[in-house]
């Protein structure tokens, strides 16, 4: 069966990407964090990201590898040498942790990510479909109600079948996208 887009929640989205920015000033930070102990570039951003505080240990044993040597414990190791991590690890769980996406190019700057799918809500179910048409066909007698009488409000028209469908100021009438998915909630 076919799916029918029905809803984009653009707000929701520009929030999400919004709230980003706050990763991506944890990120930047954890970057230059251990850029600072290596002295040099990192190698691979996105495994950055992913696990920084273990890609920091291993960084840091590829840098300086004759302490290492000794077999002792790898946090040990990296105490021993006078290299506090706290602020890599923490900012490590944070990224791993957080439900707001970044993008991360090869160069390592980061940006919000704009993917628009898990915003974007479908019909997909045969009730789902059904819905959608009795929302469609209010919207249509909303219309030709509003043709046969110029003075009518649209948002008045509509006003009691608000479950159903809503006035949106940009795109006109449009079915309400709960109502498709999920029906009416008693």
């Amino acid at each position: 069966m076919k799916k029918v887009k029905i809803f984009y929640d653009e707000a929701t989205h520009d929030l999400e990407k919004r709230q980003a920015y706050d990763v991506i000033v944890v990120y930047n930070n954890t970057v230059k964090a251990l850029e600072s102990i290596i002295k040099k570039p990192i190698a691979d951003y996105k495994a950055f990201k992913n696990d920084a505080y273990n890609y920091s240990l291993d960084a840091i044993k590829k840098e300086f590898p004759k302490p290492f040597d000794l077999g002792l414990e790898l946090e040990t190791t990296v105490k021993m040498i006078g290299i506090d991590l706290t602020t890599i690890q923490r900012n490590s769980e944070i990224l791993k942790t957080s439900p707001y996406k970044i993008v991360i190019d090869k160069d390592g700057k980061a940006s919000p990510s704009d993917d628009k799918e898990p915003y974007t809500y479908y019909a997909e179910t045969p009730e789902q479909f059904e819905r959608l048409e009795y929302c469609k066909s209010i919207i249509a007698v909303a219309e030709k109600a509003l043709l046969y009488n110029e003075y009518l409000h649209k948002g008045n028209i509509i006003l009691g079948f608000n479950h159903f469908c809503h006035n949106d100021p940009q795109h006109g009438y449009q079915p309400n996208w709960h109502f498709v998915l999920n029906g009416i909630k008693l």
